[in-house]
């Protein structure tokens, strides 16, 4: 079991205290879904999505239900005070006691996004939104990556 207990709280979208550019990465997603499918990679390159580079890791599906993080953003990186990169999710859950595995399940088999406001795990007084893309890697494949965009709350709890 993890060092914390994460709580994540699932939301219906983006509301007041999340950072306006979730929702405006969430529209960029919807207007590339196709056919019901996720949007392909290779349209959500670096000069598309130059506004939120920093602020998004890639997951990517592994055989036996887990995923790597193939990139973890630097925004990321920066406000959590730990890089994952080249880790599995299965270690974030390990460590903090989160369920990020069956999320990121949940978005490739649903082939829908989700929100969260969570916690930032090392910094357990700052809230943060969590949005979870599903992405295709090729046009006949599945959902099999997925794109976290975390980002700091703007509206906090008071202590």
């Amino acid at each position: 079991m993890g060092e914390v207990n994460v709580k994540e709280e699932g939301l219906d979208g983006p509301d007041e205290a999340c950072d306006p550019a979730l929702g405006k990465l969430l529209a960029l997603w919807m207007s590339m879904v196709c056919d019901n499918e996720p949007p392909l990679r290779q349209t959500l390159d670096p000069f598309t999505l130059k506004p939120w580079l920093g602020h998004i890791s890639i997951f990517e599906a592994l055989d036996g239900n887990d995923f790597v993080i193939r990139l973890d953003g630097s925004a990321i990186v920066e406000l959590t005070g730990e890089n994952w990169t080249a880790h599995r999710a299965s270690d974030v859950d390990r460590k903090y006691g989160s369920h990020l595995v069956d999320h990121l399940s949940d978005v490739t088999q649903t082939k829908r996004p989700v929100f969260h406001r969570m916690m930032i795990f090392q910094k357990r007084h700052f809230l943060a939104s969590r949005l979870l893309l599903p992405i295709r890697k090729s046009m006949d494949g599945p959902a099999n990556q997925v794109f976290l965009a975390l980002y700091m709350d703007i509206v906090q709890p008071e202590e």
